[in-house]
């Protein structure tokens, strides 16, 4: 019986402590809920310091160029994805953070911006 009530006290416990983790909205999000915000979450998140996410890569990578960006060199891995271009026969690989399509340019040894 004194193990039967241990058990049951053990469970309410650990229920009771799983609520508690819960009560603040975080829910395992770090209070980020997906992409580049600006830096941090904004608004009060329980007195807690601000959550700082990564810069973009194209900030720290690309070189502004015509109004959009490029990247200079064939070292780069942030593509989220890669299409064939049938009509230019080339590949294009999308870039998830500026939401568009690059393509490799060898003459230039660098990757511009599909039109």
């Amino acid at each position: 019986m004194n193990k039967f009530i241990f058990g049951l006290g053990a469970a309410l416990l650990a229920l009771v402590l799983t609520g508690e983790a819960k009560a603040d909205g975080n829910h395992g999000h770090g209070g980020n809920r997906g992409g580049y915000n600006g830096g941090y979450h904004g608004g009060y998140n329980g007195g807690r310091a601000p959550v700082v996410t990564a810069r973009p890569y194209y900030l720290d990578h690309g070189v502004r160029h015509n109004g959009g960006y490029i990247y200079r060199g064939r070292d780069h891995h942030q593509w989220s994805g890669r299409v064939w271009n049938t009509r230019y026969s080339r590949y294009q690989y999308y870039e998830p953070t500026l939401r568009c399509y690059y393509y490799w340019n060898p003459a230039q040894v660098a990757y511009y911006p599909c039109d």
